[in-house]
């Protein structure tokens, strides 16, 4: 079990847009999409941090995908920071920004 999973999503943060995200809420439940949307553990611009619902994760961090790669790393630098003030263990991240 990963304490926490990456999700890529749009700049709108609408977690059931792409198929991962629909995956995602189809799986893990609605309160996912509910907490990103109106009352994330962690709020950037560039990503969200949300609780795992009914995964087999304690948190998922929504990242939008910049289209800068040096805004890429920067963003993944900083959920790692949270990963790590969050006392997380694991992290596993996808291939951000491969398509919606």
């Amino acid at each position: 079990m990963f304490s926490r999973r990456i999700h890529s999503c749009l700049r709108c943060f609408s977690v059931c847009a792409g198929q991962v995200g629909r995956l995602i809420i189809a799986k893990g439940g609605q309160s996912i999409a509910d907490e990103c949307e109106s009352n994330p553990i962690r709020s950037t611009p560039v990503y969200r941090v949300s609780r795992g619902g009914q995964l087999p994760c304690k948190y998922i961090a929504h990242v939008n995908t910049p289209q800068d790669p040096n805004q890429l790393t920067a963003a993944v630098l900083d959920v790692l920071k949270v990963a790590d003030e969050l006392q997380m263990r694991s992290v596993a991240f996808p291939a951000i920004g491969t398509g919606v």
